[in-house]
């Protein structure tokens, strides 16, 4: 006999990949202005790696799925998965700090923290992991391209449905 997991506010496994939930769920709840996402010339928010067409990315991918802890005789499976969120942005003058990187990062981050239970028909809560600005060996004040990385972990259920 094989176990049929589902998640059980849907009845079914989730009908899109985690990464597509969440690009929905931050082009809904994005607010700022700076950059805007109505800017499509400018700005985008896209599943996968930077593509660097555009001066403003946010690039959202899965990462590590944390083991599940079981209950009822194995029954039900509670885990999470990780998802890194990646900013972007490319300044046309150099040596000028811009606010606007920081603004993108918290706005990510505020859009985590807000999440409440089931505002992704499935996904229990958006636990916030932490970031970091991605720098390396030849990067420079004198840079005109900058990155961030905001991390979370997403938490859900599956029950087994079998008899």
């Amino acid at each position: 006999m094989s176990a049929t997991f589902v998640v059980p506010e849907l009845g079914t496994d989730f009908p899109d990949d985690f990464e597509d939930m969440v690009k929905t769920y931050i082009e809904t709840e994005y607010s700022i202005v700076d950059p805007a996402k109505t800017d499509t010339e400018h700005f985008k928010i896209k599943v996968g790696f930077f593509d660097y067409f555009l001066p403003y990315e946010i690039a959202i991918v899965q990462s590590e799925t944390a083991p599940p802890t079981f209950s009822n005789s194995g029954r039900r499976a509670y885990t999470g998965t990780g998802i890194q969120v990646g900013i972007r942005m490319q300044r046309l003058s150099r040596d000028k700090v811009d606010k606007q990187l920081g603004k993108m990062e918290r706005e990510i981050i505020r859009i985590i923290m807000q999440y409440r239970n089931q505002d992704i028909p499935g996904i229990k809560s958006f636990v916030w992991g932490g970031g970091r600005r991605v720098y390396d060996a030849n990067d420079s004040w004198a840079e005109s391209d900058w990155r961030a990385v905001v991390n979370f972990h997403l938490t859900y259920e599956k029950s087994d449905i079998s008899t």
